[in-house]
């Protein structure tokens, strides 16, 4: 079945200073892969911790990630250690990308306290 999964990204940028701009990127709408996807809610603390995948394969997937703290950072690492820092996640902001071909067990980490965290994996 087409059509099964969407999304759309789209920035705006206004300062008095500099002028405006605004661009619609890419409206996407695409058929997944297999019949599965996972959706979490997990408290993230500063010691890394292993995304759950469960049978979905991290290569190529889609991935949304939610931090739900307003007040502390987390980072998305793509395998263990600190020197897989990938991606910065602010208070109360959220981040779409589409994970590597190497990626096999992600994780996330928070910086100072534990964080609520929301995501969504889907594979491509």
């Amino acid at each position: 079945m087409a059509d099964e999964f969407s999304f759309s990204i789209a920035f705006k940028f206004k300062k008095a200073d500099v002028g405006e701009f605004e661009k619609a990127f890419l409206q996407m709408v695409s058929t997944i892969a297999g019949n599965v996807f996972i959706h979490n809610m997990v408290s993230v603390g500063i010691t890394e911790e292993a995304m759950a995948l469960g049978e979905v394969t991290a290569a190529k997937a889609f991935c949304a990630i939610y931090n739900h703290d307003p007040t502390n950072y987390m980072e998305w690492r793509d395998a263990t250690g600190a020197s897989n820092d990938v991606i910065y996640i602010g208070p109360k902001s959220g981040v779409i990308f589409r994970m590597g071909t190497d990626v096999t067990a992600p994780y996330l980490i928070a910086n100072t306290a534990a964080v609520n965290a929301e995501y969504w994996v889907v594979p491509a």
